[in-house]
């Protein structure tokens, strides 16, 4: 083992619980240069959706560390409820390609459903459920921040998505990144639970997938060529993160362990 070697983590779902995010930071052994991956659902649930983002923008521009961050389903909903044209023009050209009126619409009404959490997230801004988004201002660094949200990150020969890949549509010909990405919708990418709960066929793909989206209890659930490491923080239960270079699972309460 090279002792000095740089770490990769990848960091679940936080669900505005700053608590749970703030002891995983300090539980993890991070040194300059390692790099910190988050799958998104920065927001939504918690009461602290905004200092999350917060801690987050702070950690963006740590320069000890190299960062990337994902968009979750619960950031598309905000992100399509605001309909801000700094935030949405700067969003990936795969993601723009996708929007549709229809969907559009859909999402913002599961942005105005209730059992989302997304009022904690309106709260957190100082606003209330009801306001117009026309109304809502955010800071500067916040738009910077939701504007830059990627679908993926690719690290060696792991994926890192927010909610899975799904390769149904192109039955077992997609074994390449490049391939499941393309053959994979971003409604998936960001909301999908085939991979995880087992309905896709059995993957072909030459990598590993690391997701979140679909909590677990105690322990990430590991597939055959899959981890999701969201053990439902958006709960209170825990946040992990996965150590890439060393398989070893870091929780917010102080345990770890190896998968």
């Amino acid at each position: 083992m090279v002792l000095n070697a740089h770490r990769t983590y990848v960091i679940g779902d936080i669900h505005g619980h700053l608590d749970l995010l703030n002891a995983l930071l300090d539980r993890l052994p991070l040194k300059d240069g390692d790099t910190l991956i988050f799958v998104g659902d920065y927001i939504d649930r918690g009461d602290n959706s905004k200092a999350v983002v917060d801690r987050l923008i702070k950690l963006k521009k740590d320069k000890r560390y190299t960062t990337a961050f994902l968009m979750g389903n619960h950031e598309q909903m905000f992100i399509e409820f605001l309909a801000n044209k700094q935030i949405l023009d700067g969003l990936p050209p795969a993601y723009l390609a996708s929007r549709t009126p229809a969907e559009t619409r859909a999402i913002i009404g599961a942005f105005l459903t209730p059992y989302n959490g997304t009022g904690a997230t309106l709260r957190s801004y100082g606003y209330s459920f009801g306001t117009y988004p026309d109304r809502i201002r955010l800071p500067k660094a916040h738009i910077e921040f939701y504007r830059d949200l990627k679908l993926s990150h690719q690290v060696g020969d792991t994926l890192i998505v927010h909610a899975g890949v799904d390769i149904l549509r192109d039955g077992l010909t997609a074994r390449t990144v490049d391939e499941v990405l393309k053959a994979t919708p971003v409604d998936d990418l960001l909301w999908s639970r085939k991979m995880v709960q087992g309905e896709s066929l059995t993957p072909q793909w030459e990598f590993r997938v690391i997701c979140g989206h679909t909590p677990q209890k105690g322990r990430p659930l590991v597939g055959e060529k899959f981890v999701c490491i969201d053990l439902g923080a958006a709960w209170n239960w825990e946040l992990a993160a996965l150590c890439l270079e060393e398989n070893i699972v870091y929780l917010s309460g102080g345990r770890s362990f190896s998968l």
